[in-house]
């Protein structure tokens, strides 16, 4: 049977008669059939009957009692379902299902869908982003709010088809019609507070809907406050029937009254000496106390986008403050978690967003936006280093361990309340991390990161207070207790507090904060605790599986590894007396010691796992460098940057890091340039919604190294039909042309072969080239099967597969694995079938 995962769909089918109201009216679709389908979680790549059947020309449109066959055997069959008086469909059955139906124009026409509950939708054939977490219609004003899926859509005239996708037991669909234009989208606004009696030079962001069929090029997000000269934020492109949330300045004077005030914004097309004005809109900015707690944004290094952190400042600071980064849980905004907290008085609460209040689990892009926080915020409020802690709630309790055991370093002391694992051991059971299958295998290798326990022994030196509710219904306390029982093996700085009777939220003294993360119990454990520096550290022990996420614990630093992204550990002491270095090691080719502990003028030696290196001096910039070739240690020069290292290796899930820009191509056939624009729409729409992204998306034919200088890139196309391929994937050893993909000596041939890969930016120390491609329409279509940008999947380096995916990752999977530490195939490891 064909198998699915993380995809949990059901159809729908209606007709809906036109006539029976303007077609400029608000249509809320209320009655059609429904079928769900089992689906498999164990498989990487998915695939099922209903979505390979659209992706491969296949579909028909179904009607009720239609069976759904697979192999000639029955797997679902349709039924007639309805929603209720407002528009809600809601059915036990709509979890692991599909959704199709019909909507009848009597004229071509720009429509905004807004789908409520749906993961992603398909709209006449072309793939669009879902809402999966809107899943009520109105708000409390201190709720977050999913009501911002606004999708332009072309409807033809006559029948229109949407079948959708959705996960959470319910939907409900409204079709805007007559929606044409540039429009900006306010429910999607990402803004700071101001700050009372200090200047105002920051950054918003607002959504552009382009509800038409043209590009735009050379627009301005033009903003002024009351007479204050106005400022223009340069917009390079926007592409039809797309969304981009672009960045735009807020430069102010210095408000000396609390309260709101009113800034305008428009955006413009600047001809000549004339501007013209495409859409304009007024927002309300609240002016606050610096003492009050607020949201401050920035440009995220990720994709330039702005983000917002929350603030809960401290009520006096007699020395450097502390800095106690407070992760949310799922479905929760930042500055609701600042708010949480009752004030200190000695240090910042600052909460990261994660990217979303659901985002990213606090892995990939939600750790990277942590982490961005973390230093922004030591930078900008003065932190004592030696003082800052780590805690969250939920899926911030999981965040805490997740960012805890990669950056143990960085944190004096970490407690993590009411927080789940890994996601192995908390959603998807059924995937295991060590499968039996090679194939199996290596594709999950690239998710090692994520096993939270292989990584305990990396927080031996720090101390943990863990928090849980005994009869938490949400995130059960095995799920702590499970970690207490890991730590109790070696650890001997932990407490484990469980509060009777207590679920999943919970608050029982009258102090502000709320007890299950502001505990008082935590903090005075926190205060008991600092980072010690790094010329105190003379003891190791650090594991990682990635050097992209983790490489460094104080003064080592793993840059190679033998069997890529697979645990390496190293365990090291330095003999301070002796100034000898000795540890062992597994699984690390290359390594890096800063010896700036030690004075310069005499020698140092090494014994790493039982072989003594002698007479080593300590070069100018203190980093030494070791290899190990053929099993024997030796000293080394730094690794070129043409080579792999920490900055720069693989897999295909870094390619979306380094303000990246994705570049479709237009030099195949009609279909395979409509999919290459469509795939890169979709998939930018999908970090959109997920991680408040902003991707720019530009033609093959508009890349220009020097303007994208540094910039990672993803290509939507092959060789034959992204013009931009030879300009950056000349040299690769993986070729995708049409009908055929090259890896060395080995040719694979057809035209339903799809590629996904990364490879070093030649003209870059540090950027990638991401691919998603195909060597015909069958394959490209194929590619919409791996979800490379999903909140907690990854890929190796490469992974090339056909058709045969439509049955599971075993049959379909024909190569992937890791490029060697020299980005070559003769010194990877692949798999092969």
């Amino acid at each position: 049977m064909l198998k699915s995962i993380f995809v949990f769909t059901f159809i729908l089918y209606l007709l809906f008669d036109a006539n029976v109201k303007s077609q400029t009216d608000l249509v809320v679709l209320k009655e059609g059939i429904t079928v769900k389908l089992d689906r498999d979680r164990s498989q990487i790549i998915f695939s099922d009957a209903v979505v390979a059947s659209i992706e491969t020309g296949e579909w028909e449109s179904p009607s009720e009692n239609t069976e759904v066959k697979f192999d000639d055997e029955i797997i679902g069959t349709w039924r007639k379902i309805n929603a209720g008086d407002d528009g809600w469909f809601k059915d036990d059955s709509l979890v692991n299902s599909y959704v199709y139906f019909q909507y009848k124009s009597d004229k071509e026409d720009i429509a905004l869908l807004e789908g409520m509950g749906n993961s992603m939708v398909y709209v006449n054939g072309s793939p669009r982003s879902g809402n999966p977490y809107q899943a009520k219609d109105t708000y409390e004003s201190w709720e977050p709010r999913f009501d911002y899926s606004l999708i332009p859509v072309k409807l033809q005239k006559g029948i229109n088809e949407f079948l959708f996708e959705c996960n959470r037991g319910v939907l409900k669909v409204k079709i805007h019609p007559g929606k044409g234009g540039l429009i900006f989208n306010e429910k999607d606004l990402t803004i700071p507070d101001i700050l009372l009696n200090e200047t105002v030079d920051t950054y918003g962001a607002v959504p552009i809907i382009n509800a038409t069929e043209n590009s735009y090029k050379n627009l301005f997000i033009k903003t002024w406050y009351e007479g204050s000269a106005p400022e223009y934020y340069p917009i390079s492109k926007i592409n039809p029937l797309s969304i981009f949330k672009t960045p735009f300045y807020i430069k102010l004077p210095v408000q000396q009254n609390t309260g709101k005030i009113e800034i305008n914004i428009e955006l413009i097309d600047k001809k000549q000496s004339k501007e013209e004005v495409l859409s304009s809109l007024n927002i309300e900015l609240n002016v606050v106390s610096k003492n009050d707690t607020h949201k401050e944004t920035f440009i995220s290094k990720m994709d330039g986008s702005v983000q917002y952190y929350a603030v809960n400042p401290p009520e006096s600071i007699n020395d450097k403050p502390a800095l106690f980064l407070s992760l949310h849980g799922a479905g929760v905004e930042a500055i609701n978690q600042a708010h949480a907290y009752g004030r200190k008085n000695w240090g910042y609460i600052v909460a990261p967003t994660n990217r979303r209040p659901y985002g990213y689990n606090w892995e990939n892009w939600g750790r990277l936006d942590g982490l961005e926080v973390l230093n922004i915020s030591k930078k900008k409020f003065n932190i004592d280093e030696s003082r800052v802690y780590l805690t969250g709630h939920s899926m911030g309790g999981h965040g805490t361990w997740h960012l805890g055991i990669n950056y143990p370093d960085q944190f004096a002391a970490m407690g993590p309340s009411a927080g789940w694992i890994s996601i192995w051991a908390y959603r998807i059971r059924s995937l295991s991390m060590s499968d039996s299958s090679e194939v199996k295998n290596m594709l999950t290798r690239s998710s090692k990161h994520s096993d939270t326990y292989a990584f305990t022994t990396n927080l031996e030196p720090n101390g943990i207070y863990i928090i849980h509710g005994e009869v938490d219904d949400n995130v059960p306390p095995e799920q702590a207790r499970s970690m207490v029982d890991n730590l109790s093996k070696f650890h001997k700085d932990y407490i484990y507090y469980e509060q009777p009777g207590a679920g999943h939220w919970w608050d029982n003294s009258d102090e502000p904060g709320a007890d299950c993360v502001d505990w008082a119990p935590m903090f005075d454990f926190f205060a008991h605790h600092s980072v010690s520096g790094k010329d105190r550290i003379k003891t190791i022990d650090f594991v990682t599986a990635n050097p992209a996420i983790s490489s460094k614990n104080y003064w080592i630093e793993i840059v190679n590894q033998i069997e890529q992204q697979k645990l390496s550990r190293i365990k090291i002491r330095l003999e301070y007396g002796n100034r000898k270095f000795v540890g062992t090691t597994d699984n690390i080719e290359t390594l890096a010691i800063d010896a700036s502990m030690l004075s310069k003028g005499k020698t140092i030696s090494m014994e790493l796992d039982n072989q003594l290196i002698s007479e080593i001096n300590i070069p100018d910039n203190e980093r030494i460098y070791l290899r190990k070739r053929n099993g024997k240690w030796g000293l080394s020069d730094e690794s070129g940057k043409q080579n792999k290292y920490p900055a720069r290796c693989g897999n295909i899930r870094e390619a979306l890091n380094h303000n990246v820009v994705f570049v479709y191509g237009t030099h195949g056939n009609k279909e395979e340039n409509k999919w290459a624009f469509e795939k890169a729409r979709y998939d930018a729409e999908r970090i959109w919604y997920q991680g408040n992204g902003s991707i720019e998306i530009i033609k093959d034919d508009e890349f220009d190294q020097a303007k994208y200088k540094d910039r990672n890139v993803i290509l939507f196309g092959n060789s034959e039909t992204n013009s931009a391929w030879n300009k950056l994937l000349k040299g690769s050893p993986v070729q995708v042309d049409d009908e055929k993909i090259t890896v060395g000596n080995k040719v694979y041939e057809g035209d339903d072969y799809v590629c996904l890969m990364i490879r070093p930016r030649a003209d870059s120390e540090f950027s990638s080239v991401g691919v998603v491609s195909g060597t015909g329409i069958e394959g490209m279509r194929l590619a919409n099967f791996a979800q490379y940008h999903h909140p907690y999947l990854s890929f190796p380096d490469v992974v090339i597969y056909n058709s045969d995916i439509k049955n599971s990752d075993e049959q379909g999977v024909k190569l992937t694995g890791y490029f060697g530490n020299d980005w070559s195939l003769e010194k990877g490891e692949f798999v092969s079938q």
